[in-house]
């Protein structure tokens, strides 16, 4: 809704000059500003508090809880291993029945620059669990508003499943990654 500054005066039963009229809307205007910045800094101290939480969630004692490694995330790291050794692999992998690899390829880009261990494994998918967040806040800001967003994002945070599977190498961490990215991709799109 656009609200005409010059009506303001002229309804408590003033007369405005056309000087008058325009400091009316410049103030007006610069009112909606501040209260578009202020907005944007609440927003960003509720995602950035929320992901701090998420991250601190999914990289406590990342290396070694849960104990042991698991048959699928050790076939991460062997895969992983592989895109180092022989680069592009395709686009799906046979030993995960067929699943996209997009995964992979940023857990062999980890593995190049960091040590190839448990910890290193497992954090390549907690980046996208942490990753996640912010997305789903952003989706959810755009479709509903700023308390939508922070309970669904702060839900998503500490959500059991999600939060296991951030904790262990498996792929499948990384659809709800893509869904909340696609999802703001098409809510920005259908906006414009």
């Amino acid at each position: 809704m656009h609200i005409d500054p010059t009506i303001i005066p002229a309804q408590l039963g003033r007369r405005t000059s056309p000087a008058g009229r325009a400091a009316s809307a410049i103030n007006f205007r610069a009112h909606r500003l501040a209260s578009a910045a202020v907005a944007a800094r609440v927003d960003l101290a509720i995602i950035a508090s929320i992901t701090l939480l998420a991250a601190v969630l999914r990289i406590w004692h990342l290396g070694t809880a849960p104990l042991g490694l698991h048959g699928d995330e050790a076939w991460t790291g062997l895969d992983a291993r592989r895109v180092l050794r022989e680069g592009w692999i395709g686009p799906y992998l046979m030993s995960a029945v067929g699943q996209p690899i997009g995964p992979l390829y940023f857990t062999a880009l980890l593995f190049k620059f960091m040590p190839q261990t448990t910890f290193t494994l497992r954090l390549s998918m907690a980046l996208f669990g942490i990753v996640t967040i912010p997305l789903a806040y952003a989706a959810f800001a755009t479709m509903f508003n700023r308390t939508v967003a922070a309970f669904a994002s702060l839900l998503l945070a500490v959500m059991m499943w999600h939060l296991h599977l951030s904790r262990t190498s498996f792929m499948v961490i990384s659809w709800p990654f893509v869904e909340m990215a696609v999802l703001l991709a098409l809510r920005n799109a259908m906006r414009h």
